[in-house]
């Protein structure tokens, strides 16, 4: 990773959810003319109505638990975990999505669905990194020394 790259920060256990491939569409309530890679970052904390998604609501402890997370006490903060290629957005009430897709994201009349190919890398070691709102650039380490 050379140069500066766009990053967004998602909530967990979403953001491990993108990286694990599971979750194929990130809706929010903005748009934006980018498109190409980006990289995923967990935000730095899980508020309390995520951590009840991971411990009670069958879906998401059913994907997770398929890639060994258990509790949500074992979802990566504060960290870039993979880079995804998003290649469309489109507003929701244009978009066909799946019922998997449906219980991994807000599809809401009057929000974009952010469409990633299928192509993620994940890092072997999430990168420690701080976050922030909408799209932001990441500067790799090797620039940064």
């Amino acid at each position: 990773m050379d140069g500066k790259m766009k990053a967004i920060t998602l909530h967990q256990p979403w953001a491990s959810l993108v990286a694990f491939g599971e979750k194929k569409i990130e809706t929010r309530s903005w748009s934006t003319r980018y498109r190409g890679e980006l990289l995923i970052h967990a935000a730095q904390r899980i508020n309390p109505e995520c951590k009840q998604l991971v411990a009670f609501d069958p879906a998401f402890r059913y994907a997770l638990a398929e890639h060994g997370i258990n509790s949500w006490t074992d979802l990566p903060t504060g960290k870039i975990l993979c880079i995804v290629k998003l290649t469309h957005i489109a507003p929701t009430e244009q978009y066909a999505w799946s019922n998997k897709e449906e219980m991994f994201g807000d599809f809401r009349p009057g929000r974009y669905a952010w469409i990633f190919a299928d192509d993620i890398v994940v890092f072997d070691e999430p990168i420690p990194a701080k976050g922030n709102r909408r799209l932001w650039s990441y500067t790799s380490l090797k620039e940064k020394k």
